[in-house]
């Protein structure tokens, strides 16, 4: 496959590599079969479990961050968050949720159009995607000014909004409402997107909080 080769070309000798970094390309190796067009629907579970190693390799560990987005996990992740399979579409989120704390990857996040994708899935069917999306939303936009704009443009106000609602039947996602309540907080931190806040759907001011 082209880009399990490219990838795997990209990599130093395994005899150089530590235990950890070697875990972590060996995902990045399932990623980018998970990437590839027309992948057999028959390797959903491997591709899952790929998406699911990435996400825990970089948990709390800025160095795996650093290098998914040298090795080009990030542009591979990307086509994932599109895909016709909630199950990956989360898997994938799960792992740029990770990610994302990590300065530079905010960047490539927006040079490489995540953010858009990630805003779509505030408004997906599959609640564990809404919760990824949400945090990789709450990250990338922290102390990062021109994510806070981008993410308003991109319409993640009504969304995220929409997140804070309690559903009609059962309890709320305490955990969703957290996340988008907090990105919410990062993104009017930009004068335009406050004003857009305080304007509910039907264009009637929102009383002051």
């Amino acid at each position: 496959m082209l880009l399990r080769a490219c990838a795997y070309s990209r990599l130093p000798t395994h005899s150089s590599l530590s235990s950890r970094h070697h875990r972590y390309h060996q995902a990045l190796l399932g990623v980018a079969s998970a990437a590839e067009p027309g992948a057999a629907g028959g390797q959903r579970n491997a591709q899952a479990a790929s998406l699911g190693a990435l996400a825990n390799l970089c948990l709390n560990e800025d160095e795996a961050r650093v290098l998914l987005r040298l090795q080009g996990g990030l542009r591979k992740l990307q086509p994932l968050l599109f895909a016709a399979d909630s199950l990956l579409q989360t898997k994938a989120a799960h792992a740029i949720f990770n990610c994302a704390p990590n300065a530079e990857t905010k960047v490539s996040m927006r040079i490489l159009d995540i953010l858009r994708p990630l805003v779509l899935l505030l408004a997906s069917p599959a609640a564990a995607a809404r919760v990824a999306a949400a945090g990789g939303l709450m990250c990338a936009t922290q102390n990062e000014s021109t994510n806070q704009v981008k993410c308003r443009e991109l319409g993640a106000i009504s969304p995220l909004l929409s997140l804070l609602v309690p559903p009609q039947e059962g309890p709320p996602d305490g955990e969703c409402q957290r996340r988008a309540a907090w990105c919410l907080s990062n993104i009017c931190a930009e004068p335009a997107a406050c004003l857009q806040l305080r304007v509910s759907a039907d264009g009637k001011p929102c009383p002051t909080m």
